[in-house]
């Protein structure tokens, strides 16, 4: 793991971090996105990516895939990047 926040944080990233890292993981990880990866990916302790994930289902920044086996970015997470082009 690199300490460069590119996405893999050796020791874990603070808690102001990790929703963002884990969209990140999300992004590098493609279709292929799942907690488990996430977890491996990021470092963050596994019960605290269940819980992030699972929010950020129900808020709507993630979603599950078409098929439901994996993690995809969410509509409301499309919303916000739509927002930074009206700039």
């Amino acid at each position: 793991m690199t300490g460069d926040h590119g996405g893999l944080v050796h020791g874990g990233p603070s808690g102001a971090t990790r929703p963002l890292l884990i969209l990140e993981a999300v992004v590098k990880l493609g279709p292929v996105a799942t907690a488990r990866r996430i977890i491996v990916m990021t470092g963050i302790p596994a019960p605290t990516v269940y819980r992030l994930v699972g929010a950020m289902i129900e808020e709507g920044f993630l979603e599950r895939s078409d098929d439901r086996s994996g993690l995809v970015l969410g509509q409301r997470l499309a919303r916000l990047a739509d927002g930074l082009g009206e700039r």
